[in-house]
């Protein structure tokens, strides 16, 4: 079972509407190098820790600001049935089926939630209705793959807590949803933030997402997943 972190991270950047001159410079800064800032903050409680199809929330409007619930239909249920049914031969055969599993999730998600616009990054679709931060997109992974864990589809991998990187004033913080290879206990990064909506999600080693790991630039509107 997932091991949620104690706190949720907040994007220090999410009221930049009402910012001080000090603020928009800062947010500023976070937007050239594309990056998700973010501090520690009480756990909101609407998030649904134990996921299933009939029952997971969804985050949106940075950090976790909108929280709603939703199920998958009979149809999307099936469709991932049918995307698990054969256990993969190996675990990297499995990272790519999550991945474009989480994708999935999010085309029908972002058509229920007007998600369906977000643009890869924060700021690229700053203010824009449906752009989210690094702190939706990680959270809402995670519960992807707890939904996925409880249906038993996950067969070398378990979810683990989030993880997020570089702290002010050393280097911006940036979060993302992380998984345990059960088998070696290596753990790797699920990184759906540098995407557009309903794009497979990058999954690589996190020792190497934890050293400032992006993608390459020509990846970055694509579906990639890194091993």
């Amino acid at each position: 079972m997932i091991t949620w972190p104690a706190s949720v991270i907040h994007s220090t950047c999410s009221a930049i509407s009402t910012a001080s001159d000090a603020r928009v410079l800062l947010c500023g800064a976070v937007f050239v190098l594309n990056a998700c800032a973010s501090v520690t903050a009480p756990p909101r409680p609407e998030v649904i820790l134990a996921a299933t199809p009939e029952h997971f929330s969804v985050c949106q409007g940075y950090s976790c600001r909108d929280i709603s619930t939703h199920a998958l239909d009979a149809a999307e249920l099936q469709t991932l049935t049918t995307l698990f049914d054969k256990p993969p031969p190996d675990a990297a055969a499995e990272r790519a089926r999550l991945a474009d599993a989480i994708a999935a999730m999010e085309h029908w998600v972002g058509a229920r939630t007007g998600t369906d616009r977000d643009l890869g990054g924060t700021f690229p679709g700053h203010g824009q209705p449906g752009q989210m931060d690094c702190i939706d997109e990680s959270t809402n992974t995670t519960t992807y793959l707890t939904l996925f864990a409880a249906r038993g589809w996950l067969h070398f991998h378990n979810v683990a807590a989030r993880m997020t990187r570089g702290f002010l004033p050393l280097a911006w913080p940036h979060t993302t949803a992380v998984i345990n290879e059960t088998g070696t206990g290596r753990r790797y990064a699920v990184d759906s933030w540098f995407l557009d909506n309903g794009q497979a999600p990058f999954i690589l080693p996190l020792e190497i997402w934890r050293r400032g790991w992006k993608p390459p630039r020509h990846c970055v509107r694509h579906a990639c997943v890194s091993e």
